[in-house]
């Protein structure tokens, strides 16, 4: 998706999903995309809120040990 605020353009990279039905015919279209800091961080007061909880935010590596 392509957005346009002020006078930059942003896109934020999503994934669609589109079920078939037994004649080839499309019978939904969802799209999934995150907007959280694509999105918001291109507004000035919450952009700054969104940056603030990203520095404080991290996802650790799993410690789970999986046997093959």
């Amino acid at each position: 998706m392509r957005y346009k605020f002020g006078n930059k353009t942003y896109e934020i990279v999503g994934v669609s999903r589109l079920p078939f039905n037994g004649s080839g015919k499309i019978t939904e279209h969802k799209d999934y995309w995150d907007a959280s800091f694509p999105l918001y961080r291109t507004f000035p007061i919450i952009g700054s809120i969104m940056k603030l909880i990203k520095k404080f935010v991290t996802v650790k590596p799993s410690s789970l040990k999986l046997n093959n």
